[in-house]
């Protein structure tokens, strides 16, 4: 019968590394999200303001 502890054992370090890993992830996720929420915070929103048409060139236009 083959020995699985080893498998085990290594599977065992790799996921620990993984978890590791996307905990480091998660994070610098939420320290960047953080700081745009902080960036955009201080900005107010702009309001844009229809332009009027444009004249067509087939409108005939008084001078």
């Amino acid at each position: 019968m083959p020995n699985s502890l080893g498998i085990l054992q290594t599977s065992g370090t790799l996921i620990d590394i993984l978890a590791a890993r996307r905990a480091d992830a998660v994070t610098s996720l939420k320290a960047t999200l953080a700081a745009y929420q902080r960036a955009t915070a201080t900005t107010q929103p702009q309001r844009t303001v229809p332009a009027p048409p444009l004249a067509s060139r087939t409108t005939r236009q008084t001078r």
